[in-house]
């Protein structure tokens, strides 16, 4: 059975440490069977219903072919449970009521070292840890060592001497990662501005041409038109007189044709004259 890349990279920033045997740990509440197993050091929770499910997720994770184990033979109530979890990580001497002591098994004392295959077949009992085991004095007093611990190397860090030169330094990074921040954000104004100056340099060139063009096609168009209005009114001049003169020419041919009417006229009067008689 094999464990997903995502939930290694899960325990991995959890954890923030290698995922080897040495440092993996895992905690399982089982419900059938009803037992816990804690390798080594133990921060991680995860439930299932099957022993050697829980085992091959154990070797495929630590990549080992032996391993240490604690395991309780009786159903562990959820508050119980982080009391464990806490005192591992806390390295507390004293392990709930029935147990075998955390600071023990982290040396190796009354645990036992066995392989995949027998952890398979003879889940190994280390004692009893049970809703029907009330908590213990000893189970508090385990607690009271952890935090009395605690205290003590939140003491010690704090007496440490204060390191000038350290603090100076980190003011030092900081104060570069800021100039250098500063000097990216400075340069990306100053491509921004000069993009934006070259963006509207360019409009306005273009602005000015669309400008001359309209200016240069108004031009051309009064010309056009002022030559058209001088074409057409030529041409209305000479059509009028060429109208003119042909009504001149009419009357002066009215005259004639009249003239030649009278002639007419006169020659058929003697004629008639000349045959009455």
């Amino acid at each position: 059975m094999e464990i997903s890349q995502e939930v290694l990279d899960k325990l991995k920033v959890r954890h923030g440490r290698d995922m080897s045997s040495d440092v993996i740990g895992l905690h399982f509440s089982l419900a059938q069977p009803p037992i816990m197993l804690a390798p080594k050091s133990t921060t991680f929770e995860a439930k299932t219903t099957n022993y050697e499910d829980v085992l091959a997720e154990l070797q495929s994770l630590a990549q080992a072919r032996s391993f240490t184990a604690y395991i309780s033979g009786t159903d562990l109530p959820l508050d119980r449970a982080y009391d464990v979890s806490w005192m591992i990580e806390e390295e507390a001497v004293k392990s709930p009521k029935g147990a075998l002591r955390i600071d023990d098994m982290y040396k190796g004392v009354s645990s036992e070292v066995v392989t995949w295959e027998q952890l398979c077949s003879r889940p190994p009992m280390y004692g009893a840890v049970g809703p029907d085991i009330p908590p213990s004095a000893d189970a508090d007093a385990s607690r009271t060592v952890a935090e009395s611990s605690k205290k003590r190397r939140l003491d010690e860090s704090a007496a440490k001497p204060f390191d000038m030169e350290e603090l100076a330094n980190k003011v030092q990074d900081l104060q570069l990662s800021h100039d250098n921040f500063r000097q990216e954000h400075d340069d990306t104004v100053k491509t921004v501005r000069e993009e934006r100056d070259r963006i509207d340099k360019k409009v306005n060139e273009l602005r000015d041409t669309h400008d001359e063009q309209i200016y240069e096609l108004e031009l051309d168009f009064d010309q056009l038109r002022t030559e058209t209005d001088r074409k057409l009114e030529g041409d209305y001049h000479w059509i009028h007189g060429e109208m003119k003169g042909l009504a001149d020419q009419a009357a002066r041919l009215q005259i004639v044709v009249d003239g030649l009417q009278r002639t007419v006229d006169a020659v058929h009067g003697a004629l008639n004259s000349e045959r009455a008689e």
